[in-house]
């Protein structure tokens, strides 16, 4: 029985709102979020005041959040820090933001049927991954990868 995986049209954005990275600091797991919760999916949150906070050496820094940078590199969109969720696979870096952006990269590859609606159209994140990762005979490969990212999440 295929395991099935539909998309709904999330596009990235959908889980820029909190990111996983290394802090600049001490090197271990940070997280940049906004500020204020009540912001978050409002009309311009995207470009609303950030925080970096590192619970394990208490580092804490702002950012006006007036300007960011969305690319296709393995770092956040605000302080530009490296992703704390990133792994060698497939000669590429494999990443994700956090944890719900984990899970839809795990049921986009672990999918063997993966259904398009005409909502999704092509400016989905699924329409917009590599090809590398959307490959069949990578599926192993980057399935491992992914359970190597989940691994991180609970050091």
């Amino acid at each position: 029985m295929p395991i099935r995986f539909a998309d709904v049209g999330q596009n990235i954005y959908d889980f820029g709102d909190v990111f996983w990275v290394q802090c600049p600091r001490c090197q271990w797991r940070a997280r940049v979020a906004a500020v204020s919760s009540a912001n978050e999916k409002a009309p311009g949150w995207l470009f609303g005041p950030r925080r970096l906070t590192c619970k394990h050496c208490s580092l804490s820094k702002d950012c006006a959040g007036n300007g960011f940078g969305i690319g296709r590199q393995p770092e956040d969109w605000y302080f530009g820090l490296s992703l704390w969720l990133q792994t060698p696979c497939c000669g590429q870096v494999l990443w994700a933001y956090n944890e719900r952006h984990l899970a839809f990269l795990e049921q986009y590859v672990g999918a063997t049927l993966r259904e398009t609606t005409l909502e999704a159209g092509n400016r989905s994140l699924a329409s917009r991954l590599p090809r590398w990762i959307k490959s069949g005979q990578h599926r192993e490969e980057v399935l491992a990868g992914l359970r190597r990212l989940r691994a991180l999440l609970e050091e």
